[in-house]
């Protein structure tokens, strides 16, 4: 799963609030986390972001779930979300106290024992070859997992098992529907999933049967724990995600969820219409490639944030039954179980709830791509925004996402010619050698980061060539106005709002360096925007600028010269 991360949450305005208010808070939005005093060739991200405050926006976020939870008179009162609400409440009026009795329950239950005991059915390792018992341990360690979750439990630490994975669908070992009722305690409708993976090494890698459960083992002695949270709106957003999402979706309202999910498909539609013309036109690719890629490209789904979960009807009907006895271990219960109810007879794509954080991915088989709930919202979205701003803000998003269609894992999918396999080699010469300035040993591995750069320079390319297509045919719409925005170029003004969007990434100082797979956000500000033309053409970056890269990489096409007498009308 391909991710564009970031931590921050953010604030949103009434959502019905008029479109010149919205533009307003926009512009003040965009102008207070600028330092004009950079120079923006120099650096890019202390111009864009040099004086954002991130601790007022984690404020305001609070604010707002604060507002939520705390509602009265909403039409909740005798419903399931009236309890969320009470437990909140609960919460709030001593958290201390609260979390303290949280965790005296869990010592006092019997989940200890319960790890215990299924830990010493593995000291009889005749599972190593009985493929039967093996299939029993591994089916009462989810369901354990799923019974008992405390850290999400992946398959990020058993990516070296790889190999040693069956799909259960495909294969005669068990009987899948049975395998998997035992571990959710629902029957699964399989009719429209593909793949049911599980690690089921045999022959001679039977000794991966006993790293797994060992793996299964850590993943279940954690949920012994308490997680620490930073307040009572932190432990609702982890425990009660769905019921806090149908919180929020009634507080945005309706119309402006459907508002927005229709501006979203109608960019998602012109960022596919721009990568179409840059892949079919372009110079770069063998005549095999393109069509290769033209042909995923097609495939392509994009799904908003309009999950029908959350219509009234089916959320009462499926979600009304909450249990708050160990809320922390029944959090997948009270989510997951109801959801595998209400997706008989639905598509695959109907187990995917949007999350709140500011987060989209991608999945290169089925080809779809999902965005999260926050880059949907103000600051960075609002369905009145132009296609300027919706595109140079959560459109780049998307259309990073669509990227990792076309990144560098596609060679595990299907045969990659010279033509393309180039484009990577070029990337990771370009990003090699960028180091934290401040502690210069440590450094980004652009093989690592390969696939999260090059879909950072594709997403901002086709989010670009989206706005400038419709621009031309439809103008640029309303901007938001201000002091220093209305000395800025649409061009300018484009790249401002994309640097400002991917501002929130960790900076050097909070970079995961070398293990997250994403550059540090000044980097992919960097790495993005100085070799491509069109930023150094807007903002008229002389040679030897750090923000205009000759050796910059070409995508689809080596003809594209930058004309740096170019510019756009200023309002």
């Amino acid at each position: 799963m391909k991710t564009f991360c970031c931590a921050l949450l953010y604030f949103l305005p009434i959502a019905s609030c008029w479109k010149d208010d919205i533009l307003k808070q926009k512009a003040a939005f965009m102008e207070a986390g600028m330092n004009e005093t950079a120079d923006p060739c120099q650096d890019f991200h202390a111009y864009a972001n040099g004086r954002f405050n991130f601790t007022k926006l984690d404020m305001q976020y609070l604010e707002e779930a604060k507002q939520i939870l705390s509602a009265k008179g909403d039409g909740n009162e005798s419903t399931v979300l009236q309890k969320v609400k009470d437990h909140y409440n609960n919460c709030s009026k001593n958290p201390s106290l609260f979390f303290w009795r949280l965790e005296k329950a869990l010592e006092r239950s019997s989940q200890p024992e319960e790890i215990d005991d299924l830990v010493n059915e593995y000291l009889d390792k005749s599972f190593l070859t009985d493929d039967q018992k093996y299939l029993n341990l591994v089916q009462k360690a989810y369901q354990m997992l799923f019974k008992l979750p405390h850290e999400k439990y992946s398959d990020k630490d058993g990516n070296s098992l790889a190999d040693a994975r069956i799909n259960l669908l495909e294969s005669n070992v068990t009987d899948t529907e049975e395998f998997l009722f035992g571990i959710f305690g629902e029957q699964f409708d399989l009719s429209n999933i593909t793949e049911v993976a599980l690690v089921f090494p045999k022959g001679n890698q039977t000794h991966l049967r006993d790293v797994f459960l060992y793996q299964l083992t850590v993943a279940l002695h954690k949920t012994v724990n308490i997680p620490e949270y930073k307040n009572c709106e932190h432990y609702i957003l982890e425990n009660f995600l769905v019921y806090y999402v149908k919180m929020l979706f009634d507080y945005l309202g309706e119309d402006y969820l459907d508002q927005s999910n229709k501006a979203y498909y109608e960019d998602a539609e012109r960022l596919v219409e721009a990568a179409e013309v840059s892949l079919r036109f372009g110079n770069v690719l063998s005549d095999e490639m393109r069509t290769k890629m033209l042909g995923r490209l097609d495939r392509n789904k994009f799904f908003g944030i309009n999950h029908p979960i959350y219509m009234d009807e089916e959320f009462y009907k499926y979600y009304d039954n909450l249990t708050l006895v160990n809320p922390i271990q029944s959090r997948w219960l009270n989510q997951w179980k109801p959801l595998i109810r209400a997706a008989k007879g639905k598509e695959n794509m109907f187990y995917h709830l949007a999350d709140v954080e500011f987060n989209a991915y991608h999945h290169p088989i089925p080809q779809f791509t999902i965005i999260n709930i926050d880059p949907m919202r103000f600051p960075f979205y609002h369905p009145s925004f132009s296609p300027l701003m919706r595109l140079s803000g959560t459109g780049s998003v998307v259309g990073h996402e669509l990227g990792h269609d076309f990144d560098s894992n596609l060679l595990e999918l299907t045969e990659l010619d010279s033509s393309y396999i180039e484009i990577f080699d070029c990337l990771y010469n370009f990003y090699n050698g960028q180091c934290n300035p401040e502690r210069p040993e440590r450094c980004i591995d652009p093989k690592h980061n390969i696939e999260e750069n090059f879909a950072d320079v594709f997403g901002i390319q086709m989010a670009y060539f989206a706005y400038k297509r419709d621009a031309a045919i439809n103008g640029v719409g309303q901007r938001p106005r201000g002091n220093i925005l209305d000395h800025l170029t649409d061009d300018q003004l484009f790249f401002l709002n994309v640097a400002q969007t991917l501002s929130m990434m960790p900076p050097w100082d909070k970079h995961r360096t070398p293990a997250d797979p994403h550059s540090p956000g000044p980097t992919r500000i960097w790495g993005a925007l100085s070799q491509f033309n069109a930023f150094a053409n807007a903002f008229n970056c002389p040679v030897g600028s750090n923000y205009r890269q000759e050796n910059g990489c070409k995508l689809y096409n080596t003809d594209i010269v930058a004309d740096y007498n170019l510019t756009n009308i200023e309002i």
